[in-house]
């Protein structure tokens, strides 16, 4: 049995809720076991943010989505998102499906809140590489005023799907307390041209702990 609660706003679905699920969700590029979970957010081909970030030439601003060069092009359209909380196991997965195949130069961000009502700023950013060239896919944490991120959890991928797992005590200590209620990632995908260093990135909603699905309930 599935329990969830749907809001349709501006082309965007929310639908939150818990599912009844069987067991542990893993990350082996089958995506068998989202099946039975509910999307947490879902967004028509009508959907479209106001503004994203553009950064190139070590300059960044925010810009109107009609100046976007790689909105919809390379899988930066998110299409759905579910997510699933295993606290005993201490690991929270992640599955995106997006309306047009993935490109090399698309990933897509998460950045992490303990609590946000403090207003501190977020200094982590967990960046979701899929697997390129058979290469595996790999998690990357990355911290502001680090030289390099550090390889987090696990990643698989289609052509339009992919899921992941962050094991709780692989993000800073600061996040993983006794009461995670508060914890909250903020979904974004992103285009990267190498050739030119320009970057294009596109935010779509806040995942909050609290809505996330739990294995056996």
């Amino acid at each position: 049995m599935i329990k969830t609660r749907t809001i349709v706003f501006s082309g965007m679905i929310l639908a939150l809720g818990a599912a009844v699920l069987p067991a542990q969700v893993l990350v082996d590029g089958g995506f068998r076991d989202w099946q039975d979970v509910p999307a947490m957010a879902a967004f028509s081909p009508r959907f479209n943010p106001v503004y994203f970030r553009r950064e190139t030439g070590g300059e960044a601003d925010n810009r109107r989505i009609a100046e976007a060069e790689y909105w919809e092009k390379g899988g930066t359209r998110i299409r759905e998102v579910k997510s699933v909380i295993d606290e005993r196991a201490g690991v929270v997965s992640f599955y995106l499906e997006v309306h047009a195949p993935f490109s090399r130069e698309t990933s897509f961000f998460l950045y992490p809140y303990a609590d946000r009502e403090t207003l501190i700023q977020n200094r982590f950013t967990v960046e979701m590489v899929r697997q390129v060239q058979g290469r595996a896919g790999v998690e990357l944490l990355w911290e502001k005023g680090a030289a390099t991120p550090r390889s987090i959890g696990e990643l698989a991928s289609g052509s339009i799907r992919l899921e992941c797992s962050i094991p709780l005590d692989s993000l800073p200590a600061s996040f993983v307390q006794d009461d995670l209620s508060a914890l909250s990632f903020d979904l974004t995908s992103c285009f990267h041209e190498e050739a030119s260093g320009l970057y294009e990135e596109f935010f779509f909603t806040t995942i909050y702990f609290d809505d996330m699905s739990r294995p056996g309930e």
